[in-house]
């Protein structure tokens, strides 16, 4: 039998076929025939319905299947677009505990976490909509007006910002139990709805209570305050032309998020100091400044870093007397406190990139290449809602497993990045958990030996460009230090000289992707747990969880006593597990 959910997906990956090929032509081959896509890398929200009752009759699990699938396609409405509920085979005899059924959804991003749905007009022609909207939602049902002064039906969904993604699943929950209810007592042939299991919150959890888009929010406000201020300055004398941020705070990929701190002048009340764990030490925002040109710049490299540090005092000075503002002032930059951040100011002259094509981490020309990296992903916090959680659980799981000092961050936004953008044969994750999967499956399926990863945000590289950077791929892997071992290439940095050209390791590499792999299978076992399995379920917390039965010695220090938040764990973990995390022992 076919259902109606398989025609929809069906019609669904025809869709996104069709468009790789108009946009990818020949090069969307290998998506479309030769990739294997498992249900947890193709869908955002899994959901494990529990059924109990029935007679066994034949048809039984087809009716149960549409029932559930229908009454959360009118739930969601367009928080959905597409509802998968997946086959059951008929039993041969009847089950005396039927197998659960396995709701698959692709969902809308923005829509997901609307908070309110506005229903039927009070006033409506059709008076019948507005009873069935009640008698749908029940108690949840109430009249609103909303702003644009019409009274209206609707449901409200009350949660805290950092519990969002949940809604869905809470709407799911109160729906099946309304009109799927369990079935009563003596009432053999009658069935319903026992129990449901969401595949999302396992990654969503680990920002903990922070809100972080509102986080964000402050930190772009604060950096649009000081930016004003500079390039108004009335003592430098040449005028500020450009103040470009080049710090993931402002694009919402900081671990932990970044929150106004009380030595950078935050008005932060003592019972708010009391109830939660405040760094010891502010996290700097970096940004670069550029002048207006002169020709008497001097032409020797450290004459111009002088006149840098130079011009960095008189930028201090004048934001101490015009605008009252701390700065603490050093040979390479300048730390501001504006309302509760610290700044760090860096000059940038164009001279030294044009000295330094190929920059390095290690050089000056970092600078360059740090704001072309923010220019190019700041645009994906807007565009991909879930775009800034995946990249926090991503550099949580890098950094809970120790990868951290092998993998940069903008290393790890670029490798998200991908998985937003392509394959094309999939819609953008939804949520972080889903994207987290996408991120492990990408570490363990992309043939990094053979093959660079190009990722092109803002679509700058043609054709000939892209040739350009196989041709530099294949030159490196035949040099006699066979080029990086994880090859990214971005339209700032097409030969991945910057985040990945030392680190990692051809071992690391090989250790990363053990590691990736055992995440990715519990991922997706937390997400689709295996039909009538005994197993106890794995536990979320795993995930960023790593074994630590291989070190001979373990040093034990005190998260109270650190100078910040840890990137890798999680609110409960304070203790590990010394074997059998995510990664296994490798």
């Amino acid at each position: 039998r076919t259902s109606k959910g398989a025609w929809c997906e069906l019609g669904h990956d025809a869709r996104l076929s069709l468009e790789a090929l108009k946009t990818q032509g020949p090069d969307a081959f290998s998506a479309l025939f030769l990739t294997p896509l498992p249900a947890p890398l193709k869908f955002d929200l899994i959901l494990v319905v529990e059924v109990e009752g029935g007679d066994g009759e034949e048809g039984e699990y087809a009716a149960q299947e549409a029932a559930v699938g229908e009454v959360l396609a009118r739930a969601w409405t367009d928080r959905a677009r597409l509802i998968r509920v997946q086959h059951r085979p008929e039993p041969v005899v009847a089950a005396a505990t039927p197998p659960p059924i396995h709701v698959m959804v692709t969902v809308d991003a923005e829509a997901a976490t609307r908070q309110v749905d506005k229903g039927p007009a009070a006033d409506s022609s059709d008076p019948a909509e507005c009873e069935e909207f009640r008698r749908f939602w029940g108690e949840k049902a109430e009249l609103r007006r909303f702003r644009d002064a019409t009274l209206c039906e609707s449901t409200i969904w009350q949660t805290p910002p950092n519990l969002r993604h949940l809604i869905m699943p809470q709407m799911a929950r109160y729906a099946l139990a309304r009109h799927l209810p369990p079935p009563s007592e003596g009432d053999a042939s009658a069935w319903g709805v026992v129990t449901m299991q969401s595949s999302v919150g396992a990654v969503e959890a680990t920002d903990g209570e922070a809100d972080v888009a509102a986080e964000t929010r402050a930190v772009q406000s604060a950096t649009q305050a000081l930016s004003k201020k500079l390039r108004n300055l009335a003592q430098c004398p040449l005028t500020v032309t450009s103040a470009q941020v080049a710090s993931s705070a402002n694009r919402g990929c900081c671990v932990p998020p970044l929150a106004p701190h009380a030595l950078a002048g935050a008005a932060i009340e003592s019972t708010t100091l009391a109830s939660k764990r405040v760094p010891r030490c502010l996290d700097p925002i970096e940004m670069v400044l550029t002048l207006e040109g002169s020709g008497k710049w001097p032409e020797e490299e450290e004459a111009i870093e002088r006149t840098k540090t130079s011009f960095l005092l008189v930028i201090a000075r004048g934001l101490m007397s015009e605008h009252g503002l701390y700065s603490v002032a050093s040979a390479d930059w300048l730390d501001v406190l504006v309302d509760g951040y610290a700044f760090r100011l860096r000059i940038h002259y164009d001279r030294n990139q044009e000295e330094s094509p190929a920059p390095h981490p290690a050089s000056g020309g970092e600078l360059a290449l740090t704001v072309a990296h923010h220019a190019s992903l700041a645009p994906m916090y807007t565009q991909f809602p879930a775009y800034s959680a995946t990249v926090r659980g991503a550099k949580r799981w890098v950094a809970a497993h120790m990868f951290s000092p092998h993998l940069h961050p903008e290393a790890v936004e670029l490798l998200v990045a991908s998985t937003f953008l392509t394959p094309p044969t999939l819609a953008p994750p939804a949520n972080a958990s889903a994207g987290l999967l996408r991120f492990l499956h990408l570490l363990t399926d992309h043939p990094w030996a053979q093959f660079p990863l190009i990722v092109d945000p803002a679509q700058e590289l043609g054709f000939s460009d892209k040739a350009r950077v196989h041709h530099s791929f294949d030159a490196a892997r035949k040099s006699a230090a066979g080029g990086p071992a994880m090859f990214l290439s971005t339209a700032s940095d097409p030969c991945s000289t910057c985040w990945t050209h030392e680190n990692p390791s051809k071992m690391v590499l090989s250790r990363l992707l053990r590691y990736a792999r055992r995440s990715s299978e519990l991922l997706q076992n937390l997400m689709l747990p295996t039909p009538n399995s005994h197993d106890e379920p794995p536990d979320a917390a795993t995930l960023f969880e790593t074994p630590l039965d291989c070190y001979d010695v373990l040093i034990h220090l005190s998260r109270e006593l650190g100078p910040s938040h840890s990137e890798g764990g999680t609110k409960g973990d304070k203790k590990r597990k010394r074997a059998g995390g995510a990664g296994g022992r490798a």
